[in-house]
């Protein structure tokens, strides 16, 4: 486990009182690195930008890294900037919810995309060290291309989406075999999970 000073030290006192990632940390995907490390990306954003920003969501969603010789810690930021930042594209794109894993040689990831295509697909990209990342490609489509359900209630803003999305390994612990998330909907119109075969990869 990691240890709960770590987290407070890295994740919620940053080094700088203005930078990316001062407003809080989320969403950590971790993995055993090629260089004997742990790594650890973590989602984050400027307090600043989210309390000035107008528009539906405030604020620009970008990933971090972290290491660590030992799963428990202590972990330092391998950079001052994020490693996986949308800020510069329109529409203030940017991405959360990262599952990350090794496979052939590259680590690779997949996300939530707020913008980069839209706001229901999900994105794959692909790195050898972590910090340079492939343009994100679609990882998987809205839920309606998959299942189909009702017209939703208003007060389900969130519907038709696949969020928080894991990969589950088939028995060779290498190879993607389930895609497994949440989505609004279901039988009682609240958090449903959904877990999808993977059939090519």
């Amino acid at each position: 486990m990691v240890n709960g000073q770590d987290l407070i030290n890295l994740f919620f006192f940053p080094e700088k009182k203005v930078s990316w990632d001062d407003h809080c940390t989320t969403n950590p995907a971790f993995v055993k690195g090629n260089d004997g490390k742990y790594w650890l990306f973590y989602k984050s954003w400027n307090t600043h930008e989210y309390e000035t920003q107008k528009g539906p969501i405030r604020g620009n969603r970008k990933y971090g890294l972290a290491k660590s010789d030992s799963p428990t810690g202590p972990y330092e930021k391998v950079s001052e900037n994020p490693v996986i930042d949308f800020s510069s594209l329109p529409n203030n794109a940017q991405l959360e919810d990262a599952f990350v894993w090794k496979q052939n040689g590259k680590y690779h990831m997949v996300a939530r995309d707020m913008g980069f295509y839209n706001h229901e697909y999900g994105l794959h990209l692909t790195t050898k060290d972590g910090l340079h990342w492939t343009k994100p490609e679609i990882a998987y489509l809205e839920m309606k291309h998959y299942i189909q359900e009702p017209t939703p209630p208003k007060n389900l803003n969130r519907f038709g989406r696949l969020e928080r999305p894991m990969i589950l390994m088939d028995k060779d612990g290498k190879t993607p075999k389930f895609l497994v998330g949440a989505t609004q909907g279901g039988e009682f119109e609240t958090s449903t999970t959904f877990i999808f075969e993977i059939l090519k990869s």
